[in-house]
This record gives structure tokens, C-alpha cells and sequence, in this order.
């Protein structure tokens, strides 16, 4: 009788306690989240948008005159900084989100994936984070490439994005950095 009565009190206490304990499933993602994980946004001085320009005219001072303000143009466009960017990785996959982007989509071990962009044209970008607090993102463009290394600070609060983009039209690759705030 008494096993019966203890086996009873012990069903009642489990039911009771039932709600307040965390049941996670055995896939559930159990990894602390990175530095580099979440929204910024953009916290550029003008002293940054100031060097952005000066690396515009390094890059394009080899262009013929007439050609010149042109792409100076195209690369102010593709160069203006995003009002915020995301970053969010589930510990396999990594994405990128900025407005206006398609987000870029890789696995966060640095696999290169075909991405279609904006102009449905194939964007293969490669992803890969290191430390939790850098990621690398390389994308091969039409006669170039891009790289974007985001870094965050030791708190978390600031994203650095150094930005470099080297195609067989500019005279030099175009390097900048650009500045986001939590």
C-alpha cells in the first residue's frame, strides 16, 4: 500500500510541476548567440562619408575624363550606406538583410551558394563567421568581387564594415568602412 500511495504522490507532483519545467527538443538550437548577431543601424560620421568620397576618386582617377563622373555616380549609388543591416545565423546558416537587398543567404562555414540579386543576375556569396564577432562575406560579381568584413565590438554595440570591391573598371579597388550602432 504505501509503494501505491508514494507512486500516486510522486504522478501528482510531476503534474503539478509539469508547467514550470523547460522541455527543449533534442534539435533545438542551443548555442549562445554571436556578438555579430542582430540589427544596426548606420552611424556614420562625416568625417567616414568624407573618406567614403576620397575612396571613390582613388578608385576612378585612372578612368578616362569623360567616363569618369559616370562612375563616380554608379559608385556613390551602390555605395550609400544602408539605414540598418541584420545579421542572423541559426549556428549552420548565416544571413545578411539590409532594405533595398535581397537578403544573402549562406552556410556559415564559408560554402559558396549561387544568390540571385536584385537584377536576378547570380550573386555566389560565401559566409563565414569567426569567433562570433567576425564575419567574412565574399561575393563574386560580373568582372569582380566584393568583400565585406563585419566586425563587431567586444560589447556588441558597434558593427564595422570594411568594405572592399575590385573590378577590372576601376584603377584601383575601392576600400571603405562604415559604421553601425545597436
Amino acid at each position: 500500500m504505501f509503494p501505491r500511495i508514494l507512486r500516486s504522490l510522486l504522478v501528482a507532483f510531476a503534474i503539478i510541476l509539469l508547467p514550470f519545467v523547460a522541455v527543449r527538443p533534442a534539435n533545438a538550437d542551443t548555442r549562445t548567440p554571436a556578438a555579430i548577431e542582430g540589427t544596426f543601424r548606420y552611424a556614420g560620421s562625416a568625417a567616414e562619408r568624407a573618406a567614403l568620397e576620397a575612396a571613390i576618386h582613388k578608385s576612378t582617377e585612372g578612368i578616362v575624363f569623360f567616363a569618369r563622373a559616370a562612375a563616380r555616380d554608379k559608385l556613390r549609388e551602390v555605395t550609400t550606406p544602408k539605414p540598418w543591416t541584420s545579421i542572423t545565423t541559426d549556428g549552420a546558416f548565416v544571413t545578411v538583410a539590409a532594405p533595398g537587398e535581397l537578403p544573402a543567404t549562406s552556410p556559415a562555414d564559408g560554402t559558396r551558394v549561387v544568390v540571385r540579386g536584385k537584377d536576378g543576375t547570380p550573386e555566389p556569396p560565401a559566409q563565414k563567421i569567426a569567433n562570433g564577432q567576425v564575419l567574412v562575406q565574399v561575393i563574386e560579381l560580373d568582372g569582380g568581387w566584393m568583400q565585406n568584413v563585419y566586425t563587431a565590438s567586444a560589447d556588441g554595440s558597434t558593427l564595422s564594415i570594411r568594405v572592399t570591391l575590385a573590378s577590372g573598371k576601376l584603377t584601383a579597388p575601392l576600400v571603405y568602412t562604415l559604421t553601425y550602432k545597436r
